[in-house]
């Protein structure tokens, strides 16, 4: 009967991962410090997929390096942040990455939760912020933008190629 108990609970755990949708980590979110911005521009670039009207994300491959000396073997990928001036919005990593995916802009680094605050800056509509993407290993991740309760995904090629059926 515990046998038979123990392999129920066992393909019960398997079929949960299968085929989940991933949801946004549940962790506190760091506020990015408006002040570090680098540029300010006028629309984020005729490329670049803008997300619930906020931000604005790259959706080419990004290139991956790995940085001499990081303790935990993560790879970097140089990514800037395109965000609306005066926009409140989180970016948050999917649970089902746990710790594979961090990220961070100015002097934010290895989060999966970021608030930004409502920016303000005079004279631009969009803000530009220098940083990037950390992932454990090269691949595709959903990364999540929560405003007020509305949560949209994108997906980010770092190191390796999106599907693009998906």
């Amino acid at each position: 009967m515990k046998r038979r108990l123990g392999e129920i609970l066992i393909a019960a755990a398997l079929l949960a991962g299968c085929g989940a949708t991933p949801q946004p980590t549940s962790s506190e979110p760091v506020d990015l410090r408006c002040h570090e911005l680098i540029d300010h521009i006028n629309a984020p670039p005729e490329t670049y997929n803008v997300v619930a009207d906020v931000v604005a994300f790259n959706p080419a491959q990004l290139s991956v390096s790995s940085p001499p000396g990081d303790p935990d073997g993560r790879l970097w990928a140089k990514d800037g942040l395109v965000i609306r001036a005066g926009a409140q919005f989180e970016i948050l990593a999917p649970t089902s990455t746990g710790e594979d995916l961090t990220f961070g802009w100015g002097s934010i680094d290895g989060v999966s939760a970021l608030r930004v605050p409502a920016c303000e800056f005079r004279g631009s509509d969009w803000m530009v912020f220098a940083g990037g993407w950390t992932p454990r290993e090269r691949g595709c991740y959903d990364v999540f933008v929560r405003v007020g309760g509305v949560i949209e995904s994108v997906q980010m090629a770092i190191g390796a190629p999106c599907d693009p059926q998906t």
